[in-house]
């Protein structure tokens, strides 16, 4: 169980949203073939290279110890680290504005801007309440649903691409807590199909919205009416 779940977003020129979940760490770089070039923008997410298809030369290469610019999970919180970027970092929210020289770091507590380079602006969305099951600790059932129902909800609303992930774990968990119930096997069904059109069709997310809110409204209430 962790208390948090951020998304790191690109905009474009209609301001339409591409969302990535920061599962461990985030690295912000330029891709160049030697100093005086300038590369491509891009963003290890993971093991994912996502390409933002445009240049800024104010934005450092890869080095020796990775990306100038660096977001990472400590101890449940979320910072952004200047490494040695070749320009400031610039954090921006509602109410405040952080300016990172290289060496400094500051921890993100709600959504904000980051601004690595004069091209690039990258929008970081936090929630409050998350579940990973790698950490293996005791949860109690009704819990663990109610959050993975949340999660689930969620990043499919957000059009998340780790939407069929949230939702294979809410259903596996579901099967290892079983109701004998009409209610739980049609939308233990209805879900497990959801989740297969979603990973043939991830285009299709939008289509899933009011469904999926359904399902989870009703999984929500069957678990707290049961357990």
């Amino acid at each position: 169980m962790v208390n948090k779940r951020a998304y790191i977003s690109t905009l474009d020129d209609d301001d339409s949203v591409e969302m990535a979940l920061i599962e461990d760490s985030v690295g912000i770089y330029s891709k160049r073939k030697n100093e005086y070039e300038t590369g491509k923008v891009c963003l290890k997410v993971g093991g994912e290279i996502i390409n933002l298809g445009y240049g800024d030369s104010t934005i450092s290469g890869l080095g020796e110890s990775g990306a100038p610019v660096q977001l990472y999970w400590t101890d449940g919180s979320l910072d952004v680290y200047n490494y040695d970027n070749e320009s400031n970092v610039h954090v921006s929210t509602l109410t405040n504005l952080q300016k990172l020289s290289k060496g400094e770091t500051a921890e993100l507590t709600s959504d904000c801007l980051i601004e690595p380079g004069i091209n690039t602006q990258l929008r970081v969305t936090i929630d409050k309440i998350s579940y990973d099951s790698t950490h293996g600790e005791d949860v109690p059932p009704i819990q663990e649903i109610n959050i993975l129902c949340d999660i689930f909800s969620t990043t499919v609303r957000d059009g998340s691409n780790d939407a069929p992930k949230f939702g294979q774990q809410l259903l596996d968990t579901m099967r290892e807590n079983p109701i004998d119930s009409e209610v739980f096997g049609k939308n233990s069904r209805k879900l497990e199909t959801t989740i297969q059109d979603m990973r043939e069709n991830p285009t299709s997310m939008d289509e899933h919205k009011k469904s999926v809110q359904m399902i989870t409204s009703r999984v929500e209430n069957l678990y707290n009416l049961k357990l």
